[in-house]
């Protein structure tokens, strides 16, 4: 009879390298959850910022104001909730910032996820207004400028992100830490 001088893992072998590996699992999930946030708040962000130097590019072209909305119907501007329901771009031919009968649609955008908050401060909580000349204007005429808050809804601290728009209608963003989203 030969005997075998064969080669390969004990059981015992097999379950240490196997509890490493759930330990390296465990110890990733939670980088791994973050790069996904990370990544969304970033798509969110991008897709609002876009919809901004669009309405911009779009009031600069037609040489008229046009106004980004948020809507839920995607149709008419929305008075209540927030910019997460989604938003339109049209052509605001009276200046009023209401998409009226014969107002062109130029851009529709659908709701968020319910777990992602999209909001402004007072100035920017409705709309933003763009003027042939490229700038942010109120219905009165004041120049328009304010922070739109993109975050994913959380009551511990988490990142988030904020458009600024300044006294000309420049956007940009910057990255936040708040405490909590809602």
């Amino acid at each position: 009879m030969k005997s075998c001088n064969c080669s390969g893992f004990t059981l015992v072998e097999s379950m240490v390298v196997i509890a490493i590996l759930a330990v390296l699992v465990a110890v990733a999930m939670p980088g791994m959850a973050s790069f996904g946030h990370g990544t969304r708040l970033s798509a969110y962000s991008n897709k609002f910022l876009a919809a901004l130097f669009f309405a911009r590019s779009e009031a600069i072209k037609r040489n008229s104001r046009v106004a980004l909305c948020k809507s839920s119907d995607g149709v008419t501007c929305a008075a209540a909730g927030n910019w997460s329901q989604g938003w339109i771009v049209f052509a605001d031919r009276n200046n009023n910032v209401q998409r009226d009968a014969g107002e062109a649609l130029l851009l529709m955008e659908p709701a968020m996820p319910d777990n992602w908050s999209i909001s402004g401060n007072t100035p920017v909580a409705r709309f933003v207004s763009y003027s042939g000349a490229g700038s942010t204007h109120l219905v009165s005429g004041a120049f328009q400028a304010g922070t739109i808050s993109i975050c994913r809804k959380t009551e511990v601290a988490a990142v988030s992100s904020r458009i600024i728009i300044n006294s000309v209608g420049r956007p940009r963003t910057v990255r936040v830490t708040v405490p909590s989203c809602s």
